[in-house]
């Protein structure tokens, strides 16, 4: 815990005769976090009860020292890739490759974990689609990511993992 910096602002828009439109005020703050994937908190997860944990798919991949620590206290991890809340551009062929660059490198890093029990892509990608566009037909919004992409290089290199 810090001490926060905290700061009050307030708005006043005026109009071309100098005129107060409309006012508001506020609390507002800068921070910096720091995400912790220290052995202390996988200690700590283990000592709380938990038996699993979720590295969520708009955060960052899992470090090694992070999944290392998972598999000397029996925590198992449900892995997300990063891709979570938007539709993707699907029809862009360079992103597309780095997509699946992305996804055979996290898998194959990530195989050999013990502590590795689920990968997930596409964390609320389909639900936020289908609220907008409402279908979940294929098309170039990433189906193919989700569909075919991360399943297929979760095939190939940690084939002991569900996808």
């Amino acid at each position: 815990m810090g001490e926060p910096s905290l700061y009050r602002v307030e708005i006043s828009v005026h109009g071309k005769d100098a005129a107060t439109i409309a006012t508001d005020s506020g609390m507002t703050g800068i921070r910096t976090i720091e995400v912790d994937h220290s052995p202390d908190l996988v200690t700590a997860c283990r000592n709380g009860g938990m038996t699993m944990v979720r590295v969520w798919g708009d955060g960052v991949y899992a470090s090694d020292a992070f999944m290392d620590a998972c598999d000397e206290n029996g925590i198992l991890v449900w892995h997300d890739f990063m891709l979570a809340c938007i539709d993707y551009p699907g029809d862009d062929r360079e992103f597309m490759s780095e997509i699946r660059t992305e996804a055979d490198y996290q898998t194959r890093r990530l195989a050999n974990h013990p502590s590795l029990a689920l990968w997930a892509g596409g964390n609320e990608v389909q639900a936020m689609h289908q609220a907008v566009w409402r279908n979940l037909d294929p098309g170039a919004w990433g189906s193919e990511i989700f569909d075919e992409i991360l399943p297929e290089a979760v095939g190939r290199n940690s084939p002991t993992v569900d996808y």
